[in-house]
């Protein structure tokens, strides 16, 4: 008898922790992320004397709600995988690219600019 209970006070704490894990939401909502991107045939950084963006303006991105974004703490530039120093947002800004956007406060969390294949000038 004593072996039946505890094989049924297993099988019920295992069904109770199933149904814990079916009811808590917080695991759906990693999966649906605040971040989102919008593609832009022209992305302009725009820069303060330190090197710092303090503007993000979009052209030709039909599904931005905004063609400007103030950037986010911990905003960063990427061309591909590589991260963009400061030094070298000038010699990116204006090319096409993707803008990551946060939607529950609208900054841009980063840029990401299309690697271009400077051997056919693409």
């Amino acid at each position: 008898m004593d072996k039946l209970v505890r094989l049924m006070s297993v099988i019920l704490g295992f069904c109770g922790l199933v149904v814990t894990a079916q009811a808590d939401e917080s695991g759906a909502r990693m999966i649906d992320s605040p971040i989102n991107g919008f593609e832009a045939t022209n992305i302009e950084l725009v820069i303060n004397s330190s090197s710092e963006v303090v503007q993000v303006v979009t052209e030709g991105c039909e599904l931005c709600a905004s063609p400007r974004f103030l950037p986010s703490q911990g905003f960063h530039v990427r061309v591909g995988r590589e991260e963009v120093r400061a030094n070298n947002f000038r010699r990116y800004s204006g090319m096409p690219g993707t803008v990551m956007v946060d939607s529950r406060n609208g900054f841009a969390t980063s840029v990401m600019f299309y690697v271009q294949n400077e051997e056919n000038g693409k």
